[in-house]
């Protein structure tokens, strides 16, 4: 029994008190004179309670333990809570509750237990405070729904929709019953677009009996479900956005241009739904243009995805990304959209511009002298945007016919401010590399370049590996990166083995040996374990250099499965099993030298794979 001396002023954890608390107050009658002297220790034991009332768990345990302590404990007792004030009643935010602890607490306690003072106290305390204090309720999460009922929304008539649609314009939070939180416009535009997922032609009629007063959320949730629906017809999709592009203010841009890109790309698009898009395009005042925003830390390490990111949560960016797959089914909008490309590419927000590169990529495949024009004049200054997903697509398809424009624009990735702009400028580098005289200089100075610049490398040439014509290239490199200075490179190095079956496996012995010889073998052996797994073809005799290689890193720790070293150790028991058994004669004498190996560290799992061995 470790709670005997409650006399020291070292506070235990709140947890820890809670738990006493509730303890004591099981068994009140055996343990009142120790539960007394638990609370007098330290008077900060009086807040063990719950988030609804933070005293009540310590309420109850006076109440119960009363009864049965001696008058001395009573009288001290009382002494401690007729002067107990918690902090916060005593500041200045809490001075309105000053006595409310002091209330909750000796109200619990049978009154006649009480003494005059105690008496009088709470009598004084109760005119202050009339309310009797009740049990916390148990604290429980609820899902906010909609204020219709699900299965209800189908019954609905249009004008019983219309209605509704009047009667929730605001976020406000109803009791639907029974006791069920209901929301507002939000959820009830949830519910809206789920309907019109399953029933877009009805809800498609609806939107255009809905007034310009509604809440632009029920605009909005139309569209969606539009967009998330299958097999409706174009010309549905065209009369609900000219209904939406109608409203006051035309607050739908974000959501107006995704139905038409989804189920308008291989049907004719009318001039008015070209014009329409254009507008939201290059028009929308969402986002201001005061200028250019770049994604901060965070959106950077995702590879150029947070300027992308940023540009589709806009009106302009969100109708720029509409129109790519517009303009690879009808290359004919390309004449109609020239100014409005021209203008985004000079769009002051650089998240716009990044998903105009998604459009001026659907331009290559019908004009390359224009895609090109509109991208150099695009990314101008500006490497960040050549460093999203479709800038880099784009000067990798136009490095092969347009080299000249798109050297420069390499080079500016190569010497970006930002690690993802020069791994992009790496990666770029070292894929012209492949093609010509000018890429083969360019990925040189990649190779010399930013450990970010070298990470780039890295990732082209692990994953060109299995490409005859650009073994050799890659086999060099690889060699190179295997020795980097920086983990991250080596690691990346490593993933080379990821796409390589047995046969070439054997072709690389030279690349593995390399490899094993290397520090890039600490950084990421798993890849080159696997690779030998899963091979269904003979395993090369450089398997037990690999092998032997990752015990030696592994040493002791061969056998702690605390270690990340010791998950390896089954697989490479495996292999040398399968190396004794299938291997050359060569072969079964390494496999019999691993397993000794593999004994002498203690190898987590090896006693299951020579079960294997001794079937």
């Amino acid at each position: 029994r470790y709670w005997r001396d409650w006399s020291s002023d070292v506070c235990s954890s709140d947890l820890f008190d809670f738990l006493l608390v509730r303890a004591f107050a099981a068994a009140p009658q055996r343990y009142a004179a120790e539960a007394a002297e638990f609370i007098l220790g330290n008077r900060h034991r009086l807040e063990a309670g719950y988030t609804g009332d933070g005293h009540w768990a310590a309420r109850e345990l006076l109440a119960a333990i009363y009864p049965h302590v001696s008058p001395e404990l009573r009288q001290r007792l009382e002494a401690v809570l007729l002067d107990y004030y918690p902090r916060w009643e005593r500041s200045p935010a809490g001075h309105r509750g000053y006595g409310s602890s002091q209330r909750a607490l000796l109200s619990g306690i049978p009154i006649e237990l009480l003494s005059v003072d105690g008496r009088r106290r709470l009598a004084e305390l109760r005119r202050k405070f009339p309310d009797e204090p009740e049990a916390p309720r148990e604290t429980k999460a609820e899902w906010v729904g909609p204020p219709i009922r699900e299965d209800a929304a189908g019954k609905l008539t249009d004008a019983q929709w219309l209605r509704a649609f009047e009667t929730y314009h605001d976020d406000t939070v109803r009791w639907r019953r029974p006791l069920h939180l209901a929301g507002g416009v939000h959820e009830l535009a949830g519910l809206l677009r789920r309907s019109t997922k399953a029933d877009p032609l009805r809800y498609a009629k609806l939107a255009v009996r809905i007034p310009d007063s509604a809440n632009a959320a029920y605009f909005e949730a139309i569209l969606g479900g539009l967009d998330e629906a299958t097999d409706v017809p174009a010309e549905v999709v065209f009369g609900v956005c000219r209904r939406c592009h109608e409203v006051p203010g035309r607050p739908c841009g974000r959501y107006i241009c995704d139905p038409i890109a989804k189920h308008a790309a291989s049907d004719p698009l009318p001039d008015d739904i070209a014009d329409l898009v254009a507008w939201y395009a290059v028009e929308d005042p969402d986002p201001e243009r005061g200028g250019g925003s770049v994604p901060g830390p965070d959106e950077e390490d995702r590879e150029g995805l947070g300027l992308l990111n940023l540009g589709i949560n806009t009106n302009r960016g969100r109708a720029a990304s509409a129109m790519r797959p517009l303009l690879a089914a009808q290359p004919e909008l390309l004449a109609r959209w020239s100014r409005a490309l021209e203008r985004l590419a000079d769009d002051p927000s650089l998240p716009v511009r990044a998903c105009a590169a998604e459009a001026i990529l659907a331009v290559l495949r019908h004009d390359r002298d224009r895609a090109v024009d509109l991208f150099v004049r695009l990314s101008a200054g500006h490497p960040e945007v050549v460093a999203s997903p479709a800038g880099e697509a784009f000067v990798r398809y136009a490095t092969i016919t347009h080299p000249d424009e798109m050297a420069p624009i390499i080079e500016s990735l190569l010497e970006g401010p930002r690690d993802y702009e020069r791994r992009a400028g790496g990666r770029l580098a070292c894929l012209a590399g492949f093609s010509s005289v000018w890429g083969q200089s360019a990925a040189n100075r990649a190779m010399a370049g930013s450990d970010s610049a070298r990470l780039g490398a890295a990732e082209v040439y692990a994953a060109n590996l299995d490409e005859p014509a650009l073994r050799d290239t890659c086999d060099a490199a690889l060699r190179k990166l295997f020795v980097d200075p920086s983990a991250d490179v080596r690691q990346e190095a490593a993933t080379c083995f990821r796409s390589l079956d047995g046969g070439q496996l054997g072709e690389l012995r030279e690349l593995l040996e390399a490899f094993a010889a290397s520090p890039a073998i600490a950084d990421n052996p798993r890849d080159a374990i696997d690779a030998l797994l899963k091979t269904t073809a003979t395993l090369p005799d450089v398997t037990g250099l690999v092998c032997s290689k990752v015990i030696d890193l592994a040493g002791v720790e061969a056998g702690s499965i605390a270690s990340a070293w010791a998950a390896e150790m089954p697989d490479l028991a495996a292999l040398a099993v399968r190396l004794h058994s299938f291997g050359s004669h060569e072969g079964r004498q390494v496999a019999l030298d691993l397993i000794d190996k593999l004994c002498a560290v203690g190898a987590y799992g090896l006693d299951s794979a020579l079960l294997t061995f001794d079937r």
